[in-house]
């Protein structure tokens, strides 16, 4: 084959489908193959940089990550299976002192081989949160070259599903901090949800504090949206209550903050009927959702069900619960399940109970009726269950945007995002009356649910690139998001693919779904 002169090779790699149209001037400046070279703007092509270390182990696929804290301080994160090792001018960090010094920094991470290209991170001075849809976002830290941590994200006060809205389920607890259990008046709890935080409500408004009101200790008025014990008897003066921690004396009567008029927890296990779960307060429950289980018992013998699912008659138990009507246990065998069988109980006032029979069962049940929660009086119907975890998976996209952190994408959310309190990048709480500077989540109104593949901030406006358009969240130059100011517009209806958006001058390239194209997205004034 004869060789011929070719001056500049600009025009890069062709596609297949042009290697006949040599009557394009582009031909002449292009290549069919060009592996491991880099074009040169001015003609000509330079060898690709190679790496110069190997990774941990060469069978597994890892991913290279940068960390820059400053242009002085840079380093390459090697993400491999279940750890991540780092490297920095030109060579592997070691310890510098104790048992381990002169061995590679090396952290463990859960991450499997096949999780890595799932990944997505952003970064704030010496932070790196990392997000991945089947794993809790986590915070890697750095305090020295050799010092690097790995931590879960303690995100606070939320985010949280919709608040429920059907009056006929309610939920209480009986306690306000601490382990707690928490049961509801219809089978809501179920074993996916273990792990999730649950949202509760003050079930009404109670009393609102006034000026020149005779107050006693241990009184409870609402103030601001908040709750406050008098810690003194006296006459109210005329500083109302605002503060949101200890003691504070408006004039006559001294009040601590108690809660905001509602509370979270974690749940941590789950009942077999559905009806109740355990919990680990995370923020103080309020009061009037909590009463104190009564101590009731009843020998019962001869229960013998038709089935389960039937209802099932006992009479003669001579069952009363302290300060309430008579029960008539005339009730529903919910659930078999390691010798025990549930029950709910319901009284004249229509106030609940649960029960369970601790005894065995050979045709029929034998054993001693006791209470197993409390009665749910105080039940309110004000609850949500949290956004991430459980059942609900976990974000999988992340970035920073006008002094807030930015989450977004679950496998049960995919089109929804959750900003974060202004300033303070793990609260996502809410005031009562909404505040400018409360955290904000948003769900995309597209005609098709494509979930959310990347973020990135640009030019006041937060970028969302989806697998069906490009959208931008915000109101125009001159307005910061808030919860009471918040838009969202699609850009363009080209899809981006899963590699993350980055931000280059004054636009956001992206990577076009299907992953053939490379496009930006700018703001243009006309």
């Amino acid at each position: 084959m004869p060789s011929f002169l070719q001056a500049s090779l600009t025009g890069g790699e062709l596609s297949p489908s042009l290697h006949g149209r040599i009557d394009l001037a582009r031909y002449q400046s292009s290549l069919a193959l060009c592996r491991n070279f880099v074009v040169q703007p001015y003609g000509g092509l330079k060898n690709r940089a190679g790496t110069k270390f190997e990774v941990k182990d060469s069978t597994k696929r890892v991913r290279l990550i940068p960390f820059q804290f400053s242009t002085e301080q840079t380093y390459v994160l090697e993400f491999g299976h279940e750890y991540i090792r780092v490297f920095k001018d030109g060579g592997q960090v070691v310890y510098s002192s104790g048992p381990s010094a002169g061995d590679p920094v090396e952290v463990a991470t859960p991450y499997q081989e096949d999780d890595l290209a799932g990944l997505k991170f952003t970064q704030s001075a010496d932070v790196l949160t990392i997000v991945h849809p089947d794993h809790a976002p986590r915070q890697l830290s750095r305090t020295a070259h050799d010092a690097w941590t790995l931590t879960l994200f303690n995100y606070l006060n939320g985010p949280f599903q919709a608040v429920n809205s059907d009056r006929s389920i309610g939920v209480s607890v009986d306690g306000v901090v601490g382990e707690v259990k928490i049961t509801a008046t219809s089978a809501i709890f179920t074993a996916d949800k273990v792990g999730q935080l649950f949202y509760i409500e003050q079930r009404d408004f109670g009393m609102p504090w006034e000026v020149n009101k005779t107050i006693s200790i241990g009184d409870v008025r609402r103030s601001d949206g908040k709750y406050y014990e008098a810690v003194s008897a006296g006459t109210t003066g005329t500083l109302r209550p605002v503060h949101s921690s200890d003691v504070w004396n408006d004039g006559g009567v001294g009040w601590r903050y108690i809660h905001s008029g509602w509370g979270i927890a974690e749940i941590t296990a789950v009942a077999v009927n559905g009806l109740s779960c355990t919990a680990t307060v995370k923020s103080r429950l309020p009061d009037t959702t909590t009463i104190t289980a009564p101590a009731v018992s009843l020998v019962v013998t001869d229960v013998t069900p038709s089935s389960l699912g039937t209802v099932i008659e006992i009479t003669g138990h001579g069952l009363t619960i302290p300060g309430y009507a008579a029960c008539t246990l005339s009730h529903e065998g919910l659930e078999i399940f390691s010798g025990l069988v549930y029950f709910r109980v319901q009284d004249v006032n229509n106030l609940w109970i649960d029960l369970s029979i601790l005894g065995t069962y050979s045709g029929v049940w034998s054993g001693t009726f006791e209470a197993e929660a409390s009665l749910v009086a105080a039940a309110t119907h004000k609850w949500a269950f949290g956004a991430w975890g459980g059942d609900q998976g976990w974000p999988s996209v992340v970035a920073y945007h006008q002094q807030r952190q930015v989450f977004g994408a679950t496998p049960e959310a995919p089109q929804t995002i959750w900003m974060s309190r202004t300033g303070s990048y793990t609260d996502f709480g809410i005031s009562t009356p909404i505040q400018d500077d409360d955290a904000v989540d948003a769900t995309l109104a597209s005609s098709q649910v494509n979930d959310i593949r990347g973020l990135v901030s640009l030019s006041n406006r937060l970028i969302v690139t989806t697998g069906g358009g490009i959208w931008a969240i915000g109101q125009g130059d001159q307005a910061a998001v808030s919860p009471l100011n918040l838009g969202a517009d699609q850009q363009s209806y080209l899809g981006a693919s899963a590699v993350a958006p980055v931000g280059v001058g004054n636009s956001a390239l992206f990577v076009q779904d299907k992953g053939q194209v490379v496009r930006d997205l700018g703001y243009d004034f006309a």
